[in-house]
């Protein structure tokens, strides 16, 4: 049985010859017992065609005229969806008062009925 290898520049995916009949590709950012490793099966029931199972969630045909077509989609599919999302904002609150605690004081104003150790009542 001979191996086709084809991969992305990264050498994220590989297309790989499982028999005559079937491939498999294989996303190398995860390990092999990983359940993202195997990101689609495919099945060549005749010369002119190729028929997917995806197993991930990619929004991609289920049906390629070469196994490498299918590749290449996914491959274009991966490289859009990187700049697609928008950043996740992260909110940011400035201090609300010194941090350095010093004598047991930290620098916050206490409210009524509460006392703080280092300061007097006076």
């Amino acid at each position: 049985m001979v191996e086709m290898h084809r991969t992305m520049s990264s050498d994220a995916f590989e297309l790989r010859r499982v028999d005559d009949t079937r491939w498999q590709i294989e996303n190398h950012v995860f390990g092999p017992g990983d359940p993202g490793y195997t990101v689609a099966r495919l099945h060549e029931p005749d010369e002119c065609h190729v028929e997917v199972e995806w197993l991930q969630p990619v929004h991609l045909q289920t049906r390629y005229a070469t196994a490498f077509d299918a590749l290449d989609d996914l491959i274009r599919w991966t490289e859009q969806r990187r700049g697609s999302e928008r950043p996740t904002h992260i909110a940011h609150f400035p201090p609300t008062g010194p941090t350095v605690v010093q004598n047991g004081y930290d620098g916050r104003v206490p409210t009524d009925g509460q006392r703080t150790s280092g300061m007097s009542g006076r």
